[in-house]
C-alpha cells in the first residue's frame, strides 16, 4: 500500500469522527425516546435518526469496492448529505429541547 497524502489522512479521521456522531446520534435517541418527558419528541428524533442512517448507508454502499476514488466516484454528494443529515439531527433534537424547556420528569 502507498503511503497516504495528507488530504487522504485528513478524510479518514473525518470518517472516524462522523462514526462517532452517528453513534453519539444514536445513544442520544435511545435516550432521550425513554424519558417520558420527551415523549412528544420521540417520533420526530426517530425520524431525524433514520435519515442520518439511510443517508449512512448510502454513503457506505457509494464507496468503491475497491477503494479506488477519483473524479468518476461520485461518493462527494453522499458524504455531503451526511453532514447536512448530521445537522439535522442537532436541529430536531435542541428544537425539541427548547420546546420542552421547563418541564421536568
Amino acid at each position: 500500500m502507498d503511503a497516504q497524502s495528507t488530504s487522504s489522512q485528513l478524510h479518514g479521521l473525518g470518517a472516524i469522527l462522523g462514526d462517532g456522531i452517528l453513534a453519539g446520534a444514536i445513544f442520544l435517541t435511545i435516550s432521550l425516546a425513554r424519558n417520558p418527558v420527551w415523549r412528544s419528541a420521540r417520533i420526530s428524533l426517530i425520524a431525524a435518526l433514520l435519515l442520518v442512517a439511510a443517508v449512512y448507508v448510502w454513503l457506505i454502499v457509494s464507496i468503491p469496492a475497491d477503494g479506488q476514488f477519483g473524479p468518476g466516484v461520485t461518493v462527494g454528494w453522499p458524504s455531503r448529505l451526511l453532514i447536512v443529515s448530521y445537522c439535522l439531527w442537532v436541529l430536531t433534537a435542541v428544537w425539541q429541547a427548547l420546546r420542552l424547556r421547563g418541564r421536568s420528569a
